[in-house]
């Protein structure tokens, strides 16, 4: 008879056993699933990082470029580039007068502005600048 009860503890014991290593597993797949899913965000906001960077080089180096050539009043759209990124490039004349009421002339508001798209959400960038050109 004590054959048989140790027997019956074994099985017993082989049971709790099996449900602890089916618990253990549960908790390392959720633990699994957490650190991919950080590591999924983590990577989407690099790569929106990384876009934001390139947008505003460009309209940095849009604005200088535009500074240096000479200014005409007008309203330019350029076509996508390959992130889908739109410029739009908008010239107009300032009118602006000093404390004698002299109209300054020659002054221009340069305006670059950047259209993209993240998933369904529209994102915009703009910088503007003014310019003299005597």
């Amino acid at each position: 008879m004590n054959l048989k009860m140790t027997n019956k503890k074994r099985r017993r014991l082989h049971g709790f056993i099996l449900l602890e290593v089916i618990l253990a597993a549960g908790i390392f797949a959720m633990a699994g699933i957490g650190f991919a899913v950080a590591l999924n965000d983590m990577a989407k906001v690099f790569n929106r990082s990384r876009i934001e960077a390139e947008v505003r080089l460009e309209l940095e180096t849009r604005l200088n470029l535009l500074r240096l050539t000479p200014l005409t009043i007008n309203k330019l759209a350029d076509k996508p580039d390959l992130r889908g990124v739109i410029y739009e490039t908008e010239v107009s004349a300032l009118e602006m007068t000093n404390d004698e009421k002299f109209i300054l002339t020659n002054l221009y508001k340069v305006t670059i502005s950047a259209k993209w798209k993240e998933g369904a959400e529209e994102q915009l960038e703009k910088a503007e600048l003014y310019v003299y050109q005597p």
